[in-house]
């Protein structure tokens, strides 16, 4: 008897398994938010986590302005006017979150939309979502974010944008992304565990990506709430 319920208790836990990981990785995220810039590839993550603010202080400094890594991917791939939408239904491939660090550009990529012959290597510093939406303001350029920019085209970015007014809208852009009742509600197709994910975010809760514990078949799923 001890045997039967033994066996139950391992397929049990190897079907919840199973169905916690279809759910986190393949149902919950139908299409990458990326998918119409194309080469789709690699481990897909939940746009929900990508919506978490970093832990560290370190990870912070990476995302030049942005709340979170999803806000900073939006811009990297120059989606500063995309649509609102519920961001909980997509996920980031791994070929659209890998980006390339801001270290390896070495020219100024605002000097020739700016109307600049050429590309200026002089006192270059990181574009961050503040010159980024400036640029997109003053003339329609997309992917400006995390490249760099040189010493003049930053000044004329200065001296016709940096206002408090223009700082306040820069800091409210994407703010969809954080609305509670609207980009976090989940589909009718969502099951029941997607609406719990759901409204812990609503709660000010968060839940982190689940660990496994134990091994071979006595593995268990742990979900640890921040």
């Amino acid at each position: 008897m001890h045997r039967i319920q033994s066996s139950f208790f391992k397929q049990f836990l190897f079907i919840s398994f199973i169905l916690t990981y279809r759910f986190l990785v393949m149902e919950v995220d139908s299409n990458c938010l990326f998918a119409d810039v194309g080469d789709c590839d690699g481990i897909k993550t939940s746009c929900y986590y990508l919506c978490k603010p970093p832990v560290s202080t370190d990870n912070h400094s990476s995302l030049f302005g942005c709340k979170t890594k999803l806000e900073s991917l939006i811009l990297h791939y120059g989606k500063i006017d995309m649509v609102p939408c519920n961001v909980e239904q997509f996920h980031v491939c791994n070929n659209h979150s890998d980006l390339t660090p801001s270290s390896l550009f070495k020219n100024c990529y605002l000097c020739k939309p700016f109307g600049r012959s050429k590309s200026s290597k002089s006192g270059l510093r990181t574009i961050s979502k503040l010159y980024a939406v400036a640029a997109w303001k003053k003339n329609q350029v997309r992917l400006s974010f995390g490249r760099k920019m040189c010493a003049q085209c930053r000044r004329e970015l200065d001296k016709s944008y940096m206002t408090e007014e223009f700082k306040k809208e820069c800091d409210t852009l994407l703010s969809w992304l954080y609305d509670i009742n609207f980009t976090h509600t989940p589909s009718k197709s969502s099951s029941d565990s997607h609406h719990v994910l759901s409204q812990s975010f609503k709660r000010g809760s968060m839940i982190s990506p689940p660990k496994i514990i134990g091994t071979g078949c006595r593995k268990f799923l742990i979900f640890e709430m921040t």
